[in-house]
């Protein structure tokens, strides 16, 4: 849970932050905790009340730059630039969209078509699973390039910033005085 925290914390702490790296734990903590806060306001929003659908919509207008600048700092940790995490976000969003605008279409003319438009019925269900699979591989390239690990030391990049819940918080360690050279 405190690593849950810590992530969606840090997230949150370079809401607008681009550059860098993010370790893979750092990614994926903080999108587990998101993840979950926005299924617990779903559900709120079906069972108790319908004020916690408008908050869902307002916490996933509130996501949606921290979670596409920190995909951008993990595809940094990997060595790969950051704006193919944009372009595979919009490309695939895009396909998705003409996927199901074509699909619909051809429901549309399946059920207003007089006479044997047999053939554009299936050049538009053909482009629409086209469309679809074109998105789907972009999803499945995007989910490998989140999960490749980082590539140790420097990189163009920055250095690796490792994944630690527990900074800023005293371990419990007590400083050793330096010995100046007056005491043996």
């Amino acid at each position: 849970m405190k690593s849950i925290v810590f992530a969606v914390k840090d997230m949150f702490k370079h809401y607008l932050n681009w550059h860098g790296r993010l370790s893979r734990a750092g990614y994926w903590w903080g999108w587990l905790g998101i993840t979950i806060i926005s299924i617990i306001l779903q559900f709120l929003g079906e069972f108790v009340n319908d004020i916690f659908s408008t908050v869902l919509w307002v916490w996933g207008v509130a996501t949606f730059l921290p979670l596409l600048f920190a995909t951008m700092r993990r595809y940094h940790d990997s060595g790969k630039p950051g704006w193919l995490a944009i372009l595979f976000c919009a490309l695939g969003n895009i396909l998705v969209v003409l996927s199901l605008a074509l699909f619909l279409g051809s429901l549309f003319a399946a059920y207003f078509a007089t006479g044997d438009d047999g053939g554009m019925l299936l050049a538009l269900l053909s482009s629409a699973g086209i469309f679809a699979i074109l998105a789907l591989v972009l999803s499945i390239l995007n989910f490998v390039f989140l999960v490749l690990p980082g590539k140790p030391g420097e990189n163009a990049y920055g250095v690796p910033r490792p994944f630690d819940p527990n900074e800023g918080e005293d371990k419990g360690y007590k400083e050793i005085p330096e010995n100046d050279g007056t005491e043996m």
